[in-house]
C-alpha cells in the first residue's frame, strides 16, 4: 500500500503559470512509472489530494485498487498536523479497503 500526497495546488500557489508544478509533473510523466491506475481517478490539477494505492494478490490474481480524497490546508497550515489532511488520508485508505472488501465479496459470490 502506498499513500501519496498529490499537491499541485500548493506547488502552483503564487507561481506564474505554475512553473514548479509543471516541471515536477513533466518529470513524472517522462518517468517509466505506470500511472494508469492513478490517471483513472481523474484528479484535478486545481486541488490537493491524498491518493491511496494498493496492489495485492487475491487467489493467485494480482489486483490493484486506488482512491483519492481532496483536502484544503488553508493558509499557513502545517501538512501533517492539519485535520483536513489527516481526514483525507483516512478517507483514501478507507475507500481502498472498501474496494478490496467488495472485490473479495464478489469473488466469493462467483465461486
Amino acid at each position: 500500500m502506498r499513500v501519496i500526497d498529490f499537491f499541485p495546488a500548493r506547488l502552483n500557489a503564487g507561481m506564474p503559470g505554475g512553473l514548479i508544478g509543471d516541471a515536477i509533473s513533466e518529470q513524472l510523466v517522462d518517468s517509466k512509472t505506470d500511472w494508469s491506475l492513478i490517471d483513472a481517478l481523474g484528479l484535478s490539477a486545481e486541488e490537493d489530494s491524498v491518493i491511496c494505492v494498493l496492489a495485492v494478490t487475491v487467489d493467485d490474481n494480482q489486483v490493484s485498487f486506488a482512491a483519492h480524497a481532496p483536502y484544503d490546508l488553508g493558509r499557513g497550515a502545517m501538512v501533517r498536523s492539519n485535520a483536513n489532511f489527516k481526514a483525507a488520508v483516512t478517507s483514501s485508505i478507507e475507500q481502498v479497503a472498501q474496494k478490496l472488501i467488495d472485490f473479495a465479496a464478489s469473488a466469493q459470490a462467483t465461486q
